[in-house]
Order: C-alpha cells, then sequence, then structure tokens
C-alpha cells in the first residue's frame, strides 16, 4: 500500500476496488427506484432525481461483488421512508427489505467511530462510512462535502453529483 506525505494509507489507484459503499442519500433512490422508478422524483426526499438515476445506480450496485452497508445508512433511509405515507411507505418499505439483501452489512462501534477526529464535525453515519468502507472498496456519494473528507483520507469515492445528469 502507498503512503502519502504524511503518513495516511492511501488507496492504490492500479488495484480496482472490492467493493461499493452505497452512501443514504443514493441508497434511497435506489430503494424508492426499486419500489417505482417513476416515483423516485416524485417523492419529497429523491425530487432532485430522476428515474434515470436510480437505473444508474443499480449497474453500480450491479457491477460489483461486494456491497456494504452500514447500520447507520439503513437507519437513515428508513427514517426518510417512514416519512411516506399509505400503500406508499408499505410498498417502499417491502422493497427497502429486498435491497437491504444485497448488501453485507458492516458493523462498527458507535464508541470507536466517535473516538475519530472531526467526530462532532461529521457525525456517526459519515465517519462509519470512512470506517467500514476503508482503502479497499470506494463510496458513492451525492454528498460533496462528505466525498472531499473522503478523499482527503484516501477512502476510494466517487461523487455522485461530478457525473453529469444522465448517462
Amino acid at each position: 500500500m502507498k503512503r502519502k506525505k504524511h503518513g495516511q494509507a492511501q488507496a492504490p489507484q492500479d488495484v480496482p476496488p472490492r467493493g461499493v459503499l452505497i452512501d443514504s442519500n443514493l441508497l434511497l433512490v435506489l430503494v424508492i427506484g426499486s419500489y417505482e422508478p417513476l416515483y423516485v422524483s416524485r417523492h419529497r426526499r429523491t425530487s432532485q432525481y430522476t428515474s434515470e438515476d436510480y437505473y444508474r445506480i443499480m449497474r453500480i450496485v450491479e457491477s460489483f461483488p461486494v456491497r456494504l452497508t452500514t447500520p447507520h445508512i439503513l437507519t437513515e433511509v428508513s427514517n426518510h421512508l417512514g416519512q411516506s405515507e399509505g400503500p406508499v411507505k408499505s410498498a417502499c418499505f417491502q422493497a427497502f427489505s429486498q435491497v437491504i439483501g444485497l448488501f453485507k452489512e458492516v458493523h462498527v462501534p458507535a464508541s470507536q467511530i466517535s473516538a475519530r477526529p472531526h467526530f462532532a464535525e461529521y457525525g456517526l453515519t459519515d465517519l462509519g462510512i470512512l470506517a467500514a468502507a476503508g482503502t479497499a472498496h470506494q463510496v458513492w456519494t451525492a454528498d460533496s462535502r462528505l466525498a472531499d473528507y473522503l478523499a482527503r483520507a484516501a477512502i476510494r469515492v466517487v461523487n455522485y453529483n461530478h457525473l453529469g445528469h444522465h448517462d
């Protein structure tokens, strides 16, 4: 493994990532799109995305043999889905249950995450992503602040916002 000047581990760029970790916002698009792709742009929490984003995220997930998530990401997605109402809420949670099965849940104790530098600045979910992904996996996020932080920490990261709106 290569080293940065200040002793931080750096992911070797010539070795492909072993797996992918999808941040909460993109996982929410995946879940809602799994319920109904056209509903992605209608849901309050995903209205800035389209059905094309759902299909793109699904292709990303399917292209990796290892797919990671954390309990904190799943909790955020669950909380956002809980804001839905009626039959849509039930259908979205059914889709969520199926999507969860695509991922391996990596548990890093909150006590370890909270002991990391910048805990107050980034919080449990974001620092949990850093801990769970490590340098062997790639993180996909639409959170530019998180993407910048992960890149500085030598975590492989793709900022979804930099891909352009559609394929």
